[in-house]
């Protein structure tokens, strides 16, 4: 009995996320951008991206990814201000969201707003930030997939 409740505590301890809360994220006055992405019930890459205001960038590879862990790197200063010029446009409208069971949940925030959407879901200026956001992503995939293989990704 002994064995069973020391077996049932690993268990409980090693399945707790130690990922910070959204609202902790969310609250740090440094991040410009906070982008995430949600889990699916298939092979949708889930990941949390975090651009600061002196753009340096945050990235966290959770699952179905080239690579796996947080990096980090800068944005070059040009695609850093068109970011910012994307940005400077807003605040959007979105459709009335509701959970939908097997689509991936795109979670963007910035000048304290929130949205939450489906990628089909987007149109606009907000789409185009939704477009800059995922290149930064892949080119952040390739660079580290190059450092840790020293080989091309695509």
């Amino acid at each position: 009995m002994k064995y069973v409740l020391v077996v049932l505590g690993l268990f409980y301890f090693s399945c707790t996320s130690n990922k910070k809360p959204l609202a902790e994220i969310l609250q740090n006055d440094e991040v410009m951008v906070f982008y995430s992405k949600g889990r699916c019930f298939g092979k949708c890459e889930v990941y949390d991206l975090q651009i600061y205001t002196d753009g340096s960038v945050s990235f966290t590879a959770i699952d179905n990814l080239p690579v796996k862990g947080k990096y980090k790197t800068v944005l070059e200063d040009e695609e850093f201000k068109a970011l910012k010029v994307l940005l400077s446009k807003g605040p959007y409208k979105i459709k009335s969201f509701k959970k939908i069971r097997d689509k991936q949940v795109i979670k963007l925030r910035f000048k304290n707003d929130l949205y939450k959407y489906y990628t089909s879901q987007v149109g606009g200026d907000l789409e185009k930030i939704n477009i800059k956001l995922e290149s930064i992503v892949r080119d952040i995939k390739v660079k580290f997939w190059k450092q840790e293989n020293n080989k091309s990704l695509y």
